[in-house]
């Protein structure tokens, strides 16, 4: 009997050491969970230069160490600003990627004592980029509240010109050095300073040209509007000196012809007009007769049948211009043509004339208006280019560092230092980027940096619920269409530049296509720039 007694003994011991052993393995475990890692959120993708963020079951208290590609990260406690779902409570800490930690996937490693958790990221060079950043002190101002008169009486049929930018009325758009604004439609030319309105010329004057009095039928692009030839018939110098005007008049004396396109150079007074180009036109029937007969890229100006568009003067005075959307030139100081390139879309040109931007079928060009070559041609559907964030809130940074960029359509503006800035005009893309083909870079010019892309906001919210204001600080401004229960007003669509670097936008302008449908409505004019 004592033999078993002692053995049940034993068992009853055996079993109390095994149990035993049981709850300190569980406790050991649950210490584990408690004291251990669980990084639940990390970007997949980074730029060297970007703030990485690791959102998850720290113990920052504690002081892990943290990695990546095995170089150490000096970072910093943050508030996690996106809490995932989990059981226990998160922390967050950021540090900056360096380029010595690599490019390619990378180990992300956080150690705490023996607990280690490894994640991998792909780290991305940082592209060459020249410099240029957001002005986060940009304001948008309105200098011109869109009274003039009888405007929607007017226009009520007028020609509305769809290249991008919906139906705009105003493809003719210059701004002086002094910020003194000009706005040609096929009817009227408007001057705009100080928040006052004049008409320059309309439809029906007459013009003193050559002892002949002729009357302005249109001015480009009137009678080409029905097959979407939108390119601009006006230009004004920055010092204000010199306008060129490409119009449709009943200009007679040459044969049995009934009128002469005529491209014109005179001053904002209108105190005289020079003739550069006279191309007679004859209507019979459908079919447009036209002399001179040859269509010419080179030689005297004088000698070819011109249509002028795309009109655009450089501040050494020299005339740019489209014939017909076939090609682009320049007009030379002893009156020659100089080919630019060929052309199929809008050109875009820097105010001191050195580049120039096209974009047609083959892609985004940035040409060398000096050398006349092209300085990099970007393919359409290039899809790397490099979104460059500056953003600090996570939420409104862009969400891809590479991806495609649509240039399907917008509004676009070249600034001196060789970028061209896109409002792509979107009602889902309320910012304005800045764009440079030399290095396939894109950042964020004004507006939320995601707005650019047109990607909406963390928890059910869109952009609109930031960027919706008319005016003021521009990083909340709403570059495109405007709409609320009551109000439509325009996409805003770029005027120019002034001698201060200021940008003009103007939003309307256009018979409206969204809300109140068919509805005419004047322009309003902004000014963006430093307070």
């Amino acid at each position: 009997m004592k033999t078993i007694a002692t053995y049940r003994l034993s068992l009853c011991f055996l079993l109390l050491l095994s149990f035993a052993a049981g709850c300190r393995k569980v406790s050991d475990r649950l210490d584990l969970m408690t004291e251990g890692l669980s990084a639940v959120a990390a970007p997949a993708t980074v730029l060297v230069g970007d703030s990485l963020t690791i959102v998850g079951r720290i113990h920052l208290s504690a002081s892990p160490t943290v990695s990546l590609g095995g170089v150490p990260a000096v970072y910093k406690q943050v508030a996690p600003e996106n809490t995932p779902d989990v059981p226990y409570t998160v922390e967050a800490l950021r540090f900056e990627v360096t380029a010595e930690m690599g490019e390619g996937r990378q180990p992300l490693e956080i150690r705490l004592g023996e607990h280690v958790q490894v994640l991998y990221v792909n780290v991305l060079a940082k592209p060459v980029f020249d410099g240029s950043r957001p002005d986060t002190t940009l304001v948008m101002e309105e200098i011109f509240g869109g009274n003039i008169t009888d405007f929607t009486t007017r226009y009520a049929n007028a020609y509305t010109f769809n290249a991008g930018e919906g139906n705009d009325y105003f493809p003719g758009r210059s701004v002086t050095a002094d910020g003194v604004i000009y706005l040609q439609s096929a009817m009227d030319i408007y001057r705009i300073e100080n928040g006052q309105v004049q008409t320059l010329l309309k439809t029906g004057d007459a013009l003193l040209i050559d002892g002949q009095e002729v009357h302005v039928k249109e001015f480009l692009p009137g009678p080409f509007a029905s097959i979407g030839y939108a390119f601009s018939g006006m230009a004004v110098s920055a010092d204000n000196s010199t306008m060129y005007l490409s119009v449709y008049t009943d200009m007679t004396g040459h044969e049995d012809f009934t009128g002469a396109w005529l491209l014109l150079k005179t001053t904002p007074d209108l105190d005289h007009f020079e003739v550069i180009n006279r191309t007679w036109y004859k209507l019979d029937g459908f079919a447009t007769f036209f002399f001179p007969e040859d269509f010419l890229d080179n030689g005297p100006i004088e000698n070819t049948q011109l249509i002028a568009g795309d009109l655009f003067v450089d501040a050494q005075q020299r005339l740019l211009f489209s014939n017909q959307g076939v090609y682009a030139a320049r007009l030379e100081q002893n009156g020659r043509i100089a080919k630019i390139a060929d052309e199929e879309d809008n050109a875009y040109y820097t105010p001191d004339g050195s580049t120039a931007f096209f974009i047609t079928q083959a892609g985004l060009t940035k040409f060398d208006l000096d050398a006349m070559e092209p300085l990099a041609v970007v393919p359409l559907s290039y899809a790397n280019w490099n979104f460059v964030s500056f953003e600090e809130n996570p939420d409104w940074r862009f969400p891809n560092n590479l991806g495609p960029l649509n240039l399907g359509g917008g509004s676009f503006l070249a600034l001196p230092g060789g970028q061209l800035l896109c409002n792509p005009l979107s009602s889902s893309q309320p910012s304005i980027g800045a764009i440079n083909p030399e290095n396939t870079s894109v950042y964020t010019f004004a507006g939320i940096e995601k707005g650019f892309v047109g990607d909406n906001l963390p928890g059910g919210h869109t952009l609109f619920d930031v960027q919706y204001h008319l005016s003021g600080q521009a990083r909340y401004v709403n570059f495109c269409q405007y709409y609320n229960n009551t109000d439509f007003i325009g996409n805003c669509k770029f005027l120019g530049m002034d001698g201060q670097n200021n940008i003009y936008l103007m939003r309307a302008g256009e018979r409206s296509r969204l809300g109140r449908l068919g509805v005419v409505m004047p322009p309003v004019i902004y000014r963006l720039g430093k307070p």
